[in-house]
């Protein structure tokens, strides 16, 4: 896999910036297409032949309650006309399945099968086609007709395309989302830190200390010691399949020392995979989360928690610390007056470094039947740019805008749903990115229409904090007579994303990349690694909870390598390095 993704991504790796940027053109018949001075920008958006459209059959993940503009239906409307006008593609969804039951519905179709020429698949399902050779070859297709944009977003790591590929050969296109979302932040009660006289909390002794003052100085004022010190779930970190911050977790105890609880990475010379949940750093983590959870800072029911108890406290003014990623504390009915929720990129490590584990990018993979042809894969790929560029930068509303000065197309709008795969092909830092721009719009450095089609429709919501007589400040807002919850969301989620920009911007934010995602690339992992999970939660909250002595951790090291873990990590290492 090391070795094909050094010829694919050579060039790709190689790129500053997207090239060729896309003209929207509308004709008479309101067809759009996206063309540079009536010349495609980029042979990845060049037709598929020449004459007949190529005919291309999909498994399509339908919204049965989704309405469509004027005539338009989930079938026949201005997107796939785009497809259809841009890259001589005939698109015919061959079975539309509801996304509720599009996996288990899948899985019948794989078994029963009859392959339509294109679909998405799970990891699990693109592993079996990929050792049945019921998918096509796409390595050479994605090195001839892959956008460069596609080659930019893909080219920043190699676990993108870790999940499908086969001894050496790409069978898949990965989805991609942000990886940014997977980040876990400090959001806290900016009034109750004001209240009580505290700066926001930037290490985690500092953020201890303002945990203990929230349990002990009655921030919410009835004359009750009533309120929690931390907010925390029985999920302590996240789990192993590197999906992510988990809301209401503890894994800032961890990160701040360099441990990974749930994770595989390499040694600092790169020379051996380690597994975090075995490291000294993580005994010193449950050991402070131990006596932090016997001083009560800690709910000595965490472990019982689930997140909507911990938001019940929220919502009752009870609570006012947790952590948790950037899109998740805030709600509608959450920012009345006086509730001043900010969400901070911390607590930061000893160097004064904010560092989270990478998430996987990708759960989801656009695949070709084996038995379709060439043209048909190149027309699947070609899909995959376009969507990439409309869906990832979501030009897709530069696109409405000018579909709408059409006659009859007034009040036409977009959904995912209009693309023809449904999953996300973004940049992986695209949240970071899109407070960036929105930080150098606001500073005039950047103009409206030069912004991503996604963020341009945002930008009336921010206005109402980034503009004056706010110019920024988010706390100033919530608390005024210009106070409004459902936009606020938005300018909240700005505000969180703003604080990721920041820490990057300041190279102060490190993402530990895992050595896999893979695991059952262990054929151990595929036999042991649900009874390893396992026995690692019963210790750590065991531990945690005062239930065993901390030396128990040594017991839980030796106990988890001898019942399949050493074969687990001898196993990824070989993987990993290839051999």
């Amino acid at each position: 896999m090391k070795k094909w993704m050094a010829w694919l991504l050579t060039a790709a790796l190689a790129l500053s910036c997207v090239t060729g940027a896309f003209a929207v053109e509308v004709g008479a018949d309101g067809v759009v297409y996206l063309g540079s001075e009536g010349e495609y920008a980029d042979p990845g958006y060049r037709p598929v032949g020449e004459g007949e459209p190529v005919k291309v059959s999909v498994a399509h993940r339908s919204d049965p309650n989704l309405t469509y503009f004027g005539e338009d239906t989930e079938e026949d409307n201005w997107y796939l006309r785009m497809l259809e006008k841009q890259l001589n593609i005939d698109i015919v969804y061959d079975q539309m399945i509801p996304s509720s039951d599009y996996n288990a519905t899948l899985s019948l179709v794989i078994a029963g099968g009859d392959l339509p020429d294109a679909m998405v698949v799970d990891a699990a399902a693109m592993q079996e086609l990929m050792e049945a050779g019921r998918v096509k070859d796409m390595t050479e297709i994605y090195s001839k007709y892959a956008s460069e944009y596609m080659k930019e977003i893909y080219g920043w790591s190699d676990v993108v395309f870790e999940n499908c590929t086969m001894d050496g050969r790409l069978y898949g296109i990965p989805s991609q989302d942000s990886t940014d979302g997977t980040c876990t932040m400090l959001w806290v009660r900016q009034d109750w830190l004001d209240k009580l006289n505290l700066e926001v909390p930037r290490t985690l002794d500092e953020l201890i200390a303002v945990a203990r003052a929230f349990m002990t100085q009655d921030p919410d004022g009835n004359g009750e010691a009533d309120t929690w010190g931390i907010g925390a779930t029985a999920v302590v970190y996240r789990d192993e399949t590197g999906w992510g911050a988990i809301t209401g977790s503890l894994e800032s105890f961890f990160h701040t020392r360099g441990s990974f609880p749930s994770l595989f990475y390499w040694n600092e010379d790169r020379t051996e995979v380690l597994y975090g949940g075995l490291q000294p750093e993580t005994k010193e983590a449950l050991a402070q989360i131990r006596a932090l959870v016997q001083e009560g800072v800690i709910k000595k029911d965490f472990a019982t928690l689930s997140w909507d108890q911990v938001n019940e406290a929220i919502y009752n003014d009870k609570c006012g610390l947790v952590l948790s990623p950037w899109w998740q504390c805030v709600a509608n009915d959450q920012y009345t007056s006086g509730k001043i929720w900010m969400a901070y990129a911390v607590p930061l490590n000893d160097e004064g470094t904010y560092v989270s584990p990478m998430s996987n990018p990708t759960g989801q993979y656009i695949v070709v039947n084996a038995d379709a042809s060439d043209e048909v894969a190149e027309a699947v790929m070609k899909i995959c740019n376009i969507q990439a560029y409309t869906g990832g930068r979501m030009m897709a509303e530069d696109v409405l805008a000018e579909l709408r000065k059409q006659e009859g197309y007034e009040g036409v709008w977009f959904a995912n749903t209009y693309f023809p795969f449904l999953c996300n092909l973004d940049q992986h830092d695209k949240h970071s990115a899109m407070a960036g721009d929105a930080k150098a719009y606001y500073a005039g450095e950047m103009a409206f229409e030069d912004l991503p089609g996604e963020a341009q429709g945002l930008v009336p919501k921010w206005d109402l904090v980034m503009k004056e007589p706010y110019r920024g400040d988010l706390s100033a807002f919530l608390v005024s007579d210009d106070f409004e919850p459902w936009p606020t969301q938005y300018t909240a989620y700005l505000n969180a994303m703003m604080e990721l920009h920041l820490a990057r911007e300041a190279c102060i934010s490190q993402l530990m990349e895992p050595v896999t995602f893979k695991l059952n690339a262990s054929e151990s992992w595929v036999e042991y690694g649900a009874s390893l999970v396992k026995l690692q939660k019963e210790y750590f909250t065991k531990i945690a909870l005062g239930e065993l002595e901390l030396d128990a951790f040594d017991e839980f090291v030796r106990l988890w390598l001898s019942v399949g873990g050493q074969e687990v990590i001898s196993e990824l290492t070989d993987f990993v390095t290839g051999k």
